[in-house]
């Protein structure tokens, strides 16, 4: 019986406090109404000031994060759809969805409106690596043969610095929409790419320049060239053109989420997670027109050989993304950062072909070029797990409640891709062109290798 009393007391008591603290909490003075709670003799409408609060620092109650609009959202920090959070017309309820709400989402709202949909816009104007291959063309004064590393020689395309990718234009197209009036969880695409860039050098002679296609000549193993136009000084040899091209090209697109971590009214950072595809394609051709020009050679003089050498690369990648992307707005100035990094697996294809055509009284055709030969002309495809980090920062400017124009940086990492320049050997043996015994140069040796892009982008945002 006093036990069932004692638990009857305690309930009673703490009835009575959690009354008096729901009452304390609600009232807008910091004091209480004498005789709240039970009504006595003397009880009026005045106001006693609350005691001085004396006790030691660790045992007072501690600032609400929540209450200050300046400070992180915590009820952000668990991403959920459930909840008030507005009539669903879009327009965000600050006091359900915290502080900021509809002040700093993805991209910046449209005035009070918390947006639904945003699209985006960009020009690329991106730079890439250096790629390498052995010196494709050589040129000389008339009577210097042009052979690779020799005195008054120099190259022309290709060669131990590599060959500069030039500016590579290109275009981005991302959108998305939040799936709740919180703006907590979004969905989101993007197919961007770099298309067509071309590298080109094409040297013409009659013979007074002499003009040439270097390679290692394994039947005197030394360095030589096939001439393309050369002149003695006093006796014509060969005239033509030879023209050595790169290309490159790449597109990807992604799929994403973006799951909010936190925010404040001008600051916001989301968890970005999706699929990731990439394709990256590289060749390398190496054509050349020669008509002979020497008297007292097996070649009746007149003759046309065109050459034709070609390394072409290709490498699809398939994975996941995960990243983190940061957002802050004040006034009409946004500011964003994006880091993310791709993992999967990256397919990686080479092909190599080549064939020359000899034009007199008719034509006729055969295997190989000149860097391209019986022993290596082959096609090849392997798997293996590639990386792809990425890195983007932007700047936007609203001109409108709904429109930005952005300028930003990217960055572009491939940790593992085949390219075309890597393909080549530039040693040769032509006794097999010549029908001799089967040689094992140029050998086909596949070789991949990290490659990077980065650049500027222009664009302008939509928000609706």
């Amino acid at each position: 019986m006093k036990i069932t009393k004692l638990l009857l007391v305690m309930a009673l008591a703490g009835s009575s406090l959690n009354q008096a603290s729901a009452q304390n909490a609600s009232s807008a003075p910091a004091a209480r109404h004498v005789g709240d709670g039970v009504r006595s003799i003397g009880d009026s409408d005045r106001y006693v000031a609350m005691p001085e609060d004396n006790r030691p620092k660790a045992f007072k109650p501690k600032a609400s994060l929540v209450s200050n609009s300046q400070m992180l959202d915590m009820e952000m920090l668990a991403p959920s759809a459930s909840g008030d959070c507005g009539s669903g017309s879009g327009i965000c309820n600050s006091g359900s969805c915290g502080s900021g709400c509809g002040s700093s989402g993805l991209v910046s709202g449209c005035g009070n409106k918390s947006t639904e949909y945003w699209m985006n816009m960009e020009s690329l104007l991106w730079f890439g690596q250096r790629r390498h291959s052995p010196t494709l063309i050589t040129t000389a004064n008339q009577g210097v043969l042009p052979v690779a590393g020799d005195p008054g020689v120099t190259g022309q395309f290709g060669g131990p610095d590599g060959t500069p990718t030039g500016l590579l234009t290109g275009y981005s197209l991302s959108g998305g929409k939040y799936l709740d009036s919180c703006q907590k969880i979004a969905v989101g695409g993007r197919v961007f790419g770099v298309f067509q860039n071309s590298q080109t050098r094409t040297v013409t002679s009659d013979g007074t320049t002499s003009v040439g296609i270097p390679f290692y000549n394994t039947g005197i193993n030394a360095e030589d060239a096939y001439l393309v136009a050369f002149n003695t000084g006093a006796v014509p040899v060969s005239a033509g053109t030879v023209t050595a091209r790169t290309d490159l090209n790449m597109i990807g697109a992604e799929a994403s989420g973006y799951f909010l971590l936190g925010r404040s009214s001008d600051h916001r950072v989301d968890l970005v997670s999706g699929y990731t595809y990439n394709k990256l394609k590289d060749s390398t051709t190496l054509v050349s027109s020669t008509t002979d020009q020497f008297t007292g050679n097996l070649i009746p003089d007149g003759t046309v050989f065109q050459t034709n050498d070609l390394f072409e690369t290709a490498n699809n990648f398939h994975g996941a993304h995960i990243g983190m992307l940061s957002s802050v707005i004040h006034k009409r100035v946004t500011l964003s950062t994006l880091a993310k990094v791709s993992f999967g697996s990256m397919n990686q294809t080479a092909s190599v072909r080549g064939f020359t055509t000899q034009d007199f009284n008719g034509t006729a055709t055969f295997p190989g070029g000149i860097l391209t030969q019986q022993s290596n002309i082959t096609e090849f495809s392997r798997n293996t797990f590639a990386f792809l980090p990425e890195m983007r920062v932007k700047m936007g400017y609203s001109v409108s409640e709904c429109i930005q124009l952005t300028v930003g940086y990217s960055f572009m990492y491939w940790s593992s891709v085949a390219l075309s320049g890597n393909q080549i050997d530039h040693t040769v043996d032509f006794s097999q062109a010549l029908g001799g015994a089967a040689s094992t140069r140029p050998a086909f040796s596949f070789a991949d290798s990290g490659y990077w892009m980065h650049g500027v982008d222009l664009g302008l945002s939509m928000n609706y």
